[in-house]
């Protein structure tokens, strides 16, 4: 019998090493999910919902290619929300100087009308489909304050 051998000759558990807690996590190890303001997520599940919606009623009432069209503006502005929360998150949290920022936003901002314009140019999908679409951006933002709930105490 060896040495790390206990009585029953199984081999002895290793002392316990690891702390009793884990340690207090950093600022930078928290998961950005987890300090998401509820009001902003409920925002772009509304918009996401309101562009479904949308589509859905587009196909009842008109046809598939004027859904299709309201479905891509919809993606469009639930993508352009959820970019616009976290640039401005990452805005709030820094310090310093808000140039770089600004920058982001500019470039976030031409690059949704570059977007666009290549969608409208290519004639695949009706602009008054894609703008109904769009739409859901508005629509979420105004559901997501009606229904926000109490604040807590």
């Amino acid at each position: 019998m060896s040495s790390t051998d206990d009585a029953a000759g199984e081999p002895a558990e290793p002392p316990d090493t690891a702390p009793s807690s884990p340690p207090p996590a950093r600022p930078e190890q928290t998961t950005p999910a987890a300090k998401r303001d509820p009001v902003l997520v409920g925002a772009v599940k509304a918009a996401a919902a309101s562009a479904l919606t949308l589509t859905l009623a587009m196909a009842l009432l008109i046809d598939v290619g004027f859904a299709i069209g309201t479905f891509i503006g919809g993606v469009l502005a639930t993508v352009n929300l959820i970019l616009f929360i976290r640039l401005g998150e990452a805005w709030l949290s820094q310090k310093g100087t808000g140039a770089p920022w600004g920058i982001l936003g500019a470039l976030k901002l031409l690059g949704l009308f570059t977007c666009v314009a290549i969608i409208l140019r290519q004639g695949a999908v009706s602009a008054l489909a894609f703008a109904i679409g769009y739409g859901a951006l508005p629509i979420g933002i105004a559901m997501s304050s009606l229904f926000k709930g109490k604040p807590a105490a």
